[in-house]
């Protein structure tokens, strides 16, 4: 294995409520879960993505509805679970 990845491929994620993929999330939406794997929370993954704080969570809430997910923990598991892996450091100082 040559390390982490960041390639997500679409997936459908089941759940009691129905059937969602990363294809509903935007291309932000997918920036802020990953920031989200990366152990980054609201103040920082804002910053990292320069947009306010508040956007961020509001990403955060539109993750949650459009998977099923309650949680960041639970969002970041999902996203875990179907490929998305933390960018190494040397990816994210480039």
């Amino acid at each position: 294995m040559s390390g982490f990845t960041t390639d997500i491929t679409p997936r459908v994620i089941v759940d009691g409520n129905g059937q969602h993929d990363f294809d509903s999330l935007s291309p932000r939406e997918l920036d802020v879960l990953q920031a989200l794997v990366d152990g980054k929370g609201s103040v920082e993954g804002a910053a990292s993505l320069y947009i306010s704080r508040h956007t961020f969570r509001t990403h955060v809430k539109s993750i949650y509805r459009k998977t099923g997910t309650h949680s960041a923990i639970e969002a970041v598991s999902m996203g875990v679970s179907l490929g998305m892996r933390p960018t190494r450091i040397s990816e994210a100082a480039a």
